[in-house]
């Protein structure tokens, strides 16, 4: 439980809450709902809006959410453009300090540090406002940007606005230390995101007792290495006829990799369900008997916490990030990478072994709770209350 004794204001800025579909918009609407739990927790949002008017709206009694209006994002992504963010940008700096100069935050908490954290270091110098920045994969600066011009002149107002936060929280060690590599010097805190540990849960009466169902869900790109999982299934399937592949996702590889299961001869084992809604997700993990993640490059990877959540055993290939959530042998087996023999074999051991997978399940499912969004709520309230601390000893 938060300390509600507490009382705070806080000001929250997120370019892209509503504007599309992103990981940061859905941290700080689930932030905000644990949040809106506590009377004495009283927290300001300032966002885009997505059909260019303004909306201001209520989430309990003491959230309020301010779309300014962006005409940019409309049918196009914000970076292709540089006039239309920079005029939303002093929109928005102007609506958010006429909110500071009369709801006398206690701090700023920023998503996207290129966008509002411009804004939250001019709040900062005009009314001594601290700020915290909760860094998505565009505040990596020089790993991830879509322009060198960008990257160049990007560069070095980042830098000012990481050395002046009191904070800075990445969501993964993935992204943690590909900041650190841009040469920051400062410490990053880890906060992982979360999700609605109720929403997905096992239930075995949605399993084919009669078959043995991997899972894998993801982007259908090249680096995310599923043409491993298809060579590993040929592998398997001349020995079990009961294995079947699920692929939940969608991307530009998903024509090659239907080819390959052609030629490889197991295009009936395999298939392809593209982008499943949020609500009906839950009924493809409880459907499977393994869940098999084959990227390389993903950092903390939160469909591997709805697998712990559904009470699959898992198999990864194993890279550091993996790592982060999963133990070789406890809750997961990690393959070699980029190898589909040894992939075959991980996969073969659950197949053979139904009291493995019956532990494996079993620790999954103990550490659901701390990728659930209460969880990651109470830790971004601990940085909050560390900052209310320092600006005090500061005034």
């Amino acid at each position: 439980m938060l300390d509600k004794t507490k009382h705070m204001k806080i000001l929250f800025l997120n370019y892209e809450l509503g504007s599309m579909e992103s990981e940061a918009g859905e941290a700080t609407l689930a932030l905000l709902a644990e949040y809106a739990k506590i009377p004495e927790m009283e927290i300001d949002l300032v966002t885009s809006s997505i059909d260019g008017k303004y909306h201001e709206l209520k989430m309990g009694e003491n959230v309020a959410i301010y779309r300014i209006p962006n005409k940019n994002i409309l049918g196009k992504p914000a970076y292709q453009s540089k006039k239309e963010p920079l005029s939303f940008i002093w929109q928005a700096y102007k609506f958010s300090r006429t909110l500071a100069k009369k709801r006398q935050y206690d701090l700023c908490h920023v998503f996207f540090s290129e966008t509002f954290g411009r804004i939250a270091l001019m709040l900062k110098w005009e009314f001594k406002l601290p700020f915290i920045v909760s860094l998505q994969g565009s505040d990596n600066v020089g790993y991830m940007d879509r322009e060198i011009i960008l990257s160049k002149f990007k560069k070095p107002i980042s830098q000012k606005i990481f050395a002046k936060a009191s904070f800075l929280i990445a969501n993964s060690l993935w992204l943690r230390e590909w900041t650190l590599l841009s040469g920051l010097k400062k410490e990053i805190e880890l906060i992982y995101n979360g999700f609605d540990a109720q929403s997905i849960f096992p239930d075995q009466s949605k399993r084919d007792s009669e078959k043995f169902v991997v899972i894998c869900d993801t982007k259908i790109e090249p680096i995310m290495g599923l043409r491993f999982m298809i060579q590993a299934l040929k592998l398997l399937a001349g020995r079990y006829d009961q294995i079947r592949l699920l692929i939940v996702g969608d991307g530009n590889e998903k024509q090659s990799l239907e080819d390959l299961a052609r030629a490889l001869g197991i295009k009936d084992k395999v298939r392809f369900m593209g982008e499943v809604p949020a609500e009906k997700i839950a009924g493809c993990y409880q459907q499977a008997d393994l869940f098999v993640s084959t990227s390389l490059e993903d950092g903390i990877n939160m469909k591997i916490a709805k697998a712990c959540a559904a009470g699959l055993p898992i198999v990864a290939m194993d890279t550091v990030w993996t790592r982060e959530i999963l133990r070789d042998g406890f809750n997961c087996l990690l393959a070699k990478n980029n190898e589909a023999d040894d992939l075959a074999d991980k996969i073969e051991r659950f197949v053979l072994d139904k009291e493995l997978r019956d532990v494996f399940s079993k620790n999954n499912l103990s550490q659901v709770e701390q990728f659930s969004w209460r969880n990651a709520a109470k830790k971004y309230f601990n940085i909050y209350t560390k900052t209310k601390n320092i600006k005090t000893l500061q005034d």
